[in-house]
């Protein structure tokens, strides 16, 4: 038998205990303490099912996780060198694609000056400034670098949630927040 066969019949077996419980979860009201308790006691039932679920999901897929991760961390270190000669390389073909770029200005600007006389002077030496590339092509992008935070406007600022929980447990009033107990239900 496979584990995925394993993994079906337990399912099915889960299942076909938890209907009978979904139906009597649904159709109870609560009225009184009695059908509360009974409603918790259902509720409960249904989350031991889901435990079991959970044990045997766990059981067929932690194994297959380790084995990802240990592929992973075998093939990382090639990864890693890969991709640090890619880094490498496109650098200095960023820095001469900017260095061909400064020549093609200086080609227009000696051209408008009268240094070059020929239109086709300057055409070939911007010509020979041009790089076609089968394997790699050049694009500009956007990037964003944050300078100073502390000049970021109010409005792209998140805030650090589990900072302020913490502060609160400390004690600490965090402006602008409100720190109250909720009625929550644990089974």
């Amino acid at each position: 038998m496979t584990n995925k066969n394993d993994a079906l019949i337990v399912l099915t077996a889960l299942e076909e205990e938890a209907a009978p419980l979904f139906k009597q979860i649904n159709k109870l009201a609560i009225t009184d303490g009695d059908t509360y308790n009974l409603k918790s006691a259902k509720v409960d039932a249904l989350k031991q099912l889901g435990k079991q679920a959970l044990a045997k999901e766990k059981s067929l897929t932690d194994p297959l996780q380790q084995v990802i991760r240990d592929i992973q961390a075998l093939f990382k270190p090639f990864r890693s060198l890969v991709s640090e000669a890619e880094g490498i390389a496109k650098d200095e073909m960023v820095q001469f694609q900017n260095k061909m770029e400064r020549v093609r200005a200086k080609v227009a600007a000696d051209l408008e000056s009268g240094k070059i006389a020929k239109l086709s002077t300057a055409a070939k030496k911007t010509a020979e400034t041009e790089i076609i590339s089968p394997t790699s092509s050049v694009r500009k992008v956007w990037t964003l670098e944050i300078i100073d935070v502390g000049d970021i406007p109010r409005e792209y600022l998140v805030p650090d949630e589990a900072k302020i929980r913490e502060a609160f447990k400390a004690g600490k009033k965090v402006t602008g927040c409100k720190w109250e107990q909720k009625t929550t239900i644990a089974i």
